[in-house]
């Protein structure tokens, strides 16, 4: 019987088990090299500060993550989509959960939650999921 292995991604492991789980260890290769070596926060620093991004920056619907993750796809996901990680026999099962700010409750990102907005997950991107689980929000009660 085959080894099953499973990771459950939050907040700085994230990005790497889902690497992990896309591409094995073909992820040792190169990855020095492609991020370690690189320095991703001035590149997000340039992006923050290049007016040609303040319009998505200022949207409701985008903002600094969005900005991080496009780097994070860049650099290290290449465009992965959900249906890459199927693709990859003997893969771990990985499991990414956000939290659901206005319900207050986890949301993972799972074919099951997709269904109940009658989605497909599998085109869902990989580092979009690793950078809602990312995004951490404080609140304070007075």
């Amino acid at each position: 019987m085959a080894a099953y292995y499973a990771y459950y991604a939050y907040y700085a492991d994230d990005a790497y088990y889902a690497l992990y789980a896309l591409y094995g260890d073909r992820l040792f290769a190169d990855f020095t090299q492609r991020f370690l070596h690189r320095d991703v926060e001035a590149e997000f620093t340039r992006r923050l500060f290049n007016p040609a991004h303040w319009p998505r920056l200022w949207s409701p619907f985008s903002g600094r993550s969005d900005l991080l993750a496009d780097i994070f796809d860049e650099v290290l996901f290449d465009g992965a989509t959900f249906a890459n990680l199927s693709k990859r026999p003997g893969r771990p099962y990985l499991t990414i959960s956000a939290t659901d700010r206005a319900a207050g409750t986890r949301f993972e990102f799972a074919q099951e939650q997709f269904d109940m907005m009658c989605a497909d997950l599998g085109r869902y991107s990989v580092v979009r999921a690793v950078a809602a689980s990312a995004a951490v929000t404080t609140s304070s009660s007075q």
